[in-house]
């Protein structure tokens, strides 16, 4: 049955087991190693995603892309976008360890952050948006659970002391290498037995440069605006301490693991959109205001629970020693709503073929946030870089709608009026009552969404036009 609701429950199953094997990882190691070597790890996972960003370039999300429409409106294959990916992971992987070596060498967290670098290459081998274009997401699945498993079965095994933290990284690499050679086995597998893109369908690196120019926007884009997310721990550890740089991240982590909603839509979404843009416009301006109703409904309401329990949550999970990350997970909440709501315009114009209007919104918004973390770090510490990651969220949402709206007639006015009205009376309510318990949080969450139906914020209707999408 090829619904979006099979292909969500395979997307979020998958996804979520992957990510909540890393967070049980993440939440063991964090309990072990302690705020300043956990932020350690922290700056090394940041790194990593710097690099990775790097070594992509844009080329995943152009394949996913390419992938999802017709072979015969297609302008890049398998071959060419797998052996360019491979390539620049090389390259990345180089440089990084070459400037780390000279700048770091000498630095406590040296080997943790040269260990992380080298993650580059297995992440280079994945090649899940090939499968993600294809509308294959039961092999996805599986490779995610079986890497994510492996990763947290040698973080157990092996994580026991602030001694063991670059055991953290090689475990991580090993855990990506398994999901990406399981991929890989099935997609020769496929080739096999007459899957219509074999590797070997177009000379390895034909069309490079062409491919490069049109990933170009694209990874611009993603690395200014991935600046939010991937700057607050750097500045927290470069001005502050690595300490502090643990507590944001851990902070961070826990909220990542409600983002896996962002990341299936994410996957979703963009396929959908290449394959209407060109063939059924109305039916697809109505399908992404459904959506953008639904995610608006979806966001403000987990960030409002999030909100509430911060405190009760972060020394529930992660101990004693970092119930201090408290007041950064509370401001960090809003950050999820705003994201899911980016979402739906950044991945609108990537999948109808306008990257260079998310370039401008990205690097106008990636420049403007790190501006902003850096000084909201000095300012106010770890509470002011939370503070100023939502705010740069913000300006994202507000310069990506404006390119949003010169291809889109979708508007969503009501609901983004009403939708943070909801969220401030639930707030006010509950801290006047004092329910703020972690345990609570499903009874708030559906405090909410019985809210959200009261003042119809959504529709049986929009239930159904999303399921028939």
């Amino acid at each position: 049955m090829n619904t979006v609701a099979t292909r969500a429950l395979l997307v979020f199953g998958g996804d979520a087991a992957a990510r909540l094997f890393s967070f049980l990882a993440i939440v063991h190691f964090g309990r072990v190693l302690a705020p300043q070597h956990f932020g350690y790890v922290i700056i090394g996972m940041t790194t990593l995603q710097y690099a990775a960003l790097s070594a992509d370039l844009g080329l995943s999300t152009v394949g996913m892309r390419e992938t999802a429409r017709p072979a015969a409106e297609r302008r890049f294959f398998f071959g060419t976008i797998f052996s360019v990916r491979l390539l620049l992971a090389a390259v990345v992987c180089a440089l990084y360890e070459l400037i780390l070596f000279t700048g770091f060498h000498s630095h406590p967290s040296y080997a943790v952050l040269a260990l992380y670098g080298i993650s580059v290459l297995p992440s280079a081998l994945l090649v899940e948006w090939y499968y993600q274009g294809k509308k294959r997401l039961v092999p996805v699945a599986l490779a995610r659970i079986a890497g994510g498993s492996v990763y947290l079965a040698l973080v157990y095994a092996f994580v026991r002391e602030p001694a063991n933290a670059a055991f953290v990284p090689v475990a991580f690499g090993i855990g990506t290498l398994v999901s990406a050679l399981l991929l890989l086995a099935d997609k020769v597998f496929r080739t096999s037995h007459n899957d219509e893109e074999p590797l070997h369908r177009t000379a390895l690196f034909h069309g490079t440069s062409v491919l490069l120019r049109q990933s170009a926007s694209v990874s611009t884009g993603g690395l200014f605006t991935q600046a939010v997310q991937l700057v607050p721990p750097l500045a927290a550890g470069w001005l502050l301490s690595a300490a502090d740089a643990g507590r944001y991240g851990a902070a961070m982590k826990l909220l990542a693991l409600a983002l896996m909603l962002d990341r299936v839509f994410n996957i979703l979404f963009m396929p959908a959109v290449a394959r209407s843009w060109n063939s059924n416009r109305e039916q697809l301006t109505a399908t992404v205001r459904t959506a953008l109703r639904a995610v608006i409904i979806i966001g403000f309401s987990v960030s409002t629970v999030f909100f509430i329990v911060s405190d009760s949550l972060m020394l529930r999970v992660f101990g004693a020693e970092f119930a201090s990350a408290g007041p950064i997970f509370a401001v960090l909440s809003w950050f999820f709503a705003l994201t899911m709501i980016n979402s739906v315009f950044t991945f609108s114009l990537i999948g109808a073929g306008h990257d260079r209007l998310y370039l401008a919104a990205g690097v106008w918004g990636g420049t403007i946030s790190a501006l902003l973390i850096v000084a909201g770090t000095a300012v106010a510490g770890v509470v002011g870089t939370a503070a100023a990651v939502v705010l740069s969220e913000g300006i994202i949402v507000l310069l990506t709608y404006r390119a949003f709206r010169q291809h889109f007639d979708v508007r969503c006015t009501r609901e983004i009026l009403i939708a943070p009205a909801i969220a401030a009376a639930v707030v006010i309510a509950c801290m006047a009552l004092g329910l703020r318990a972690w345990w609570m949080a499903p009874l708030l969450w559906g405090v909410y969404l019985g809210l959200a139906l009261l003042f119809r914020l959504a529709s049986r209707n929009d239930l159904r036009t999303v399921l028939q999408r």
